[in-house]
C-alpha cells in the first residue's frame, strides 16, 4: 500500500462518510466479453466503521443503517482488503457520532459472526440483522 493512502486512512475516524477507490479480484458477470482484467477497479460510498483483522487488515464501510430499535440493526456493509485501496477521501466528518458509529460497529461484527440472519437484498447484497446490548 502506498504512503498516501495509509496517511489517508489514519485520518479517518468512526462515523466519517467516506469515498474509496479499491481493486477487486473478480471475473466479473453478465455482458462482458471476457476480455476484462481481473483486477477491477471499484468505487465505494460509506460510513467508516473501522479496520479489523490479524493478518489481512480490512476497511469497513457501512452503506445502509436500518433502526428498528435502539438495540437492533440491519446494516449494508462493505469489507475492502486495505492492500487493495488505491485512494480514500473524506465526504463529510461525523455523519455518525462516534458512539453511534461504535454500536453500528458492534451491530454488524456480531452478526457477521453468525448471530442471525435475514434473507438478501438482490440490489443491496448480504444484509445482517442481530441484537446488541
Amino acid at each position: 500500500m502506498n504512503k498516501r493512502v495509509l496517511k489517508q486512512l489514519k485520518a479517518l475516524q468512526l462515523g466519517d462518510t467516506v469515498f474509496v477507490r479499491w481493486y477487486d479480484a473478480s471475473a466479473g458477470r453478465g455482458g462482458f466479453t471476457g476480455k476484462a482484467p481481473i483486477d477491477i477497479h471499484c468505487k465505494s460510498t460509506g460510513v467508516f466503521l473501522g479496520v479489523i483483522g490479524q493478518k489481512h487488515k480490512q476497511l469497513i464501510l457501512g452503506q445502509n443503517v436500518f433502526y428498528y430499535t435502539p438495540e437492533e440493526h440491519d446494516i449494508d456493509y462493505t469489507f475492502v482488503l486495505v492492500s487493495w485501496l488505491t485512494d480514500i477521501r473524506v465526504l463529510e466528518k461525523e455523519t455518525l457520532s462516534f458512539e453511534e458509529a461504535k454500536r453500528v460497529r458492534v451491530s454488524l461484527l456480531k452478526s457477521v459472526t453468525g448471530v442471525r440472519r435475514r434473507k438478501s437484498s438482490k440490489s443491496q447484497g448480504r444484509t445482517n440483522n442481530c441484537r446488541i446490548g
